[in-house]
């Protein structure tokens, strides 16, 4: 199961479903409006944000089910103003390595 995130501030929960680039899926307890730019705090504290082109209630066709019941909306948009870190940060939160890492580059087993 995704890692529950707080989302805006503690106005519910999120985990983020995909990262490629700069475009992100965010299941969400809550709805955000097309155009809003909600925040998601990371584990590290850090706060990442992004600008939402689409919120769609999770029973709308063709919405991918959300990893944890209490998530109702699925929010598509794009990743605003974050560092490396953040961005790294989510990568690993999705179960995979930060970008530009490789086998036996010092961050880990090769």
């Amino acid at each position: 199961m995704s890692t529950l995130l707080v989302w805006e501030g503690g106005k519910g929960q999120a985990a983020i479903a995909r990262l490629a680039g700069d475009v992100m899926d965010v299941h969400a307890s809550a709805p955000s409006a097309p155009g809003s730019r909600p925040s998601i705090t990371l584990p590290s504290g850090e706060v990442a944000r992004m600008k939402v082109h689409r919120c769609r209630a999770i029973t709308a066709p063709g919405t991918p089910p959300p990893p944890d019941p209490s998530l109702g909306y699925f929010l598509e948009g794009r990743l605003i103003d974050q560092s490396r870190t953040n961005r790294a940060e989510i990568e690993v939160l999705l179960g995979g390595a930060p970008a530009g890492s490789a086998p036996g580059d010092g961050d880990g087993p090769p």
